[in-house]
């Protein structure tokens, strides 16, 4: 099934996903900016709600680095609940995508898939390339997944000022 979903993608026939048991909610955008494509990350932390971040948050979002910074900071738990992430990753220490738990029995999740919007699925109804191992993580507050951003924003700007100055 796994690749009959990343066969329909590529087809561009998004509209078929619902065969699959797959529910398209729609285009997620930046609640202050139309034009600004959320991905899964900026949409599983809550970033579209960013007041602070709403000019960065697609590249933050997209940023593998800072991917890896926010979850050496969750908690993992083996018991998932509403509300609680999940995060498929292609090897162990690789993440590929997020989403956010919206049901349990069996386990749904609602995950943006860039560019393409908004989707509800099962957790395996995702592109093979999302990888076969999943974790799942307790949620932070917006205001604490800033805080971390702003950490890692310092370092590469930091980084960046000393090549300049070289």
């Amino acid at each position: 099934m796994r690749q009959k979903i990343a066969e329909i993608i590529k087809s561009g026939q998004i509209g078929n996903l619902s065969s699959l048991g797959i529910t398209y909610e729609g285009k997620l955008r930046h609640k202050n900016k139309e034009n600004l494509v959320i991905n899964c990350l900026a949409y599983t932390l809550n970033l579209h709600e960013s007041d602070v971040y709403e000019d960065r948050c697609y590249e933050l979002g997209a940023d593998i680095n800072f991917f890896v910074h926010v979850l050496e900071k969750l908690s993992e738990t083996k018991l998932p609940i509403i509300g609680d992430i999940v995060v498929y990753f292609k090897e162990a220490n690789y993440p590929t995508h997020a989403g956010k738990i919206i049901d349990i029995d069996p386990i749904i999740i609602r995950s943006s898939w860039g560019n393409l919007g908004l989707f509800t699925h099962d957790l395996w109804s995702v592109e093979p390339n999302y990888g076969n191992i999943v974790r799942f993580y307790k949620p932070i507050d917006l205001q604490d997944v800033e805080k971390l951003y702003e950490e890692k924003w310092k370092e590469k700007f930091s980084w960046l000022q000393k090549c300049i100055s070289k």
